[in-house]
């Protein structure tokens, strides 16, 4: 799986996925 982070949201398989305010409010991608 590609996970890649950027200022404000983060690209999990090419699909952008928004942050709140920062990675750890994200939860565990299968």
């Amino acid at each position: 799986m590609q996970f890649f982070k950027h200022k404000n949201y983060i690209c999990v398989d090419n699909k952008p996925v928004f942050l709140i305010h920062n990675i750890k409010d994200i939860p565990d991608f299968d």
